[in-house]
């Protein structure tokens, strides 16, 4: 481990010999034991190690445009921890920010490192050189899918494959992608889809792309069977709310039921409640109490 993990241990988990933690690398969870520890070195032994369970199974490329102040990098954080496996940076012509610089990319790598060890993931995610639009496509992997806010025929959740090894989303920058552009990307072979009927900020669009591939794929397929009719012939035990409560608060619901439909055709006649704190006078005030 590095000189960082080492203080971060030994000074702020203030952990000691005989401490177990759980480190994850190269797809596998390591069970940890601590033997020595200082904040410049740490020494330990491997108790056990097992597959890691939180790497998604197939492998997901982000294009991410560059974004100016730091929604790059909520972006880069949130999306690690969804499962991100390479994220390529890119500008196009309606792009605000043209540069990534090795400070920030340094500081990518970092904040990258440290939504790993949040989610539990077993592999930090690549950072691409930045590169431009024509010369994006040849960077990506598998399916292509390009989210563009002037679509309206395709959805994200009915393009996602299920089959593949890896899937490609593609996000526009502030000023969105022109038309050119997004011929450009069907003529490389993408599908351009949508991701809803209101238009959304570059680092929401990035986000909510992500989780709705992931929504997606791990979603059931759906069944046109239908629920069994429920009666008796005379408008009893049709509520299926009503149902799925308790016996005694269901048949309260299908009283409810009833008594609407029967008040819609008569309107008896209510007898006035007396009051059991008549209304003072206007004008009166109430007497002190105690």
């Amino acid at each position: 481990m590095s000189a960082e993990q080492a203080r971060q241990i030994a000074s702020v988990l203030r952990l000691g010999p005989g401490s177990q933690i759980v480190l994850v690398t190269d797809g596998e969870e390591l069970d940890y034991r601590l033997d020595r520890v200082s904040s410049s070195s740490v020494q330990g032994t491997v108790v056990a190690r097992r597959p890691s369970a939180a790497e998604p199974r197939v492998r997901l490329v982000l294009a991410l445009p560059l974004l100016r102040g730091e929604h790059s990098e909520l972006v880069l954080e949130s999306t690690t921890q969804l499962g991100v496996a390479r994220f390529i940076p890119y500008t196009s012509s309606r792009s605000m920010a043209r540069g990534l610089g090795a400070q920030k990319r340094r500081r990518w790598e970092r904040i990258a490192r440290e939504a790993v060890e949040t989610s539990r993931r077993a592999r930090l995610p690549e950072i691409g050189p930045v590169m431009r639009w024509p010369s994006l496509f040849e960077e990506l992997e598998g399916d292509i899918l390009v989210a563009w806010e002037e679509e309206h025929t395709l959805r994200l959740a009915d393009a996602v494959p299920r089959g593949p090894d890896a899937v490609s989303l593609v996000i526009g920058p502030e000023g969105g992608l022109s038309g050119d552009e997004v011929e450009l990307a069907r003529r490389k072979g993408a599908q351009v889809v949508s991701l809803g009927r209101r238009p959304l900020r570059a680092e929401t669009a990035a986000i909510a792309a992500v989780s709705a591939r992931r929504r997606a794929r791990n979603a059931p397929r759906a069944t046109a069977a239908r629920a069994p009719a429920r009666g008796d012939g005379r408008g009893r035990g049709r509520s299926s709310a009503c149902d799925a409560l308790s016996p005694r608060r269901a048949s309260f619901g299908r009283a409810l039921t009833r008594r609407s439909s029967w008040s819609r055709t008569r309107r008896p006649h209510r007898r006035p409640v007396p009051c059991r704190h008549p209304p003072r006078p206007r004008g009166q005030r109430e007497a002190p109490r105690g």
